[in-house]
């Protein structure tokens, strides 16, 4: 389908769709720093985890770009997406279960750096 033969409503459509889903992970993603101390206090682990964490996030999140792009053109955006979705809810899981810098690298870094891409 190409943008010719979609609706107004449509393309409105799509817009807002991603607007709103572009807020909810971003605006997720930037309230990590709010908070932080609650986090280190009930994970017991340092600034410095907490920091290594949100810079590896980042870090995935330009790296996997290309691979999750390759990955929508290929399936689908939609696909991709919702697997992003899944990704994301994962890597808070695995946040609030975390119990060393490591898990919580792996949750907070790695996991929710994918899905954002």
């Amino acid at each position: 389908m190409t943008a010719a033969q979609l609706s107004t409503f449509q393309r409105w459509s799509i817009l807002a769709g991603a607007a709103i889903l572009l807020s909810l992970a971003m605006g997720m993603r930037q309230s990590f720093g709010l908070f932080q101390p609650s986090i280190i206090h009930d994970t017991a682990i340092t600034t410095a985890d907490f920091s290594l964490a949100t810079a590896l996030q980042n870090v995935v999140w330009g790296i996997s770009q290309p691979m999750v792009g390759l990955l929508a053109d290929r399936f689908g955006a939609r696909y991709v997406m919702l697997s992003g979705v899944l990704v994301y809810a994962a890597g808070l899981l695995i946040m609030m279960i975390s119990t060393s810098a490591l898990v919580f690298t792996i949750g907070a870094g790695l996991c929710i750096g994918i899905a954002l891409s």
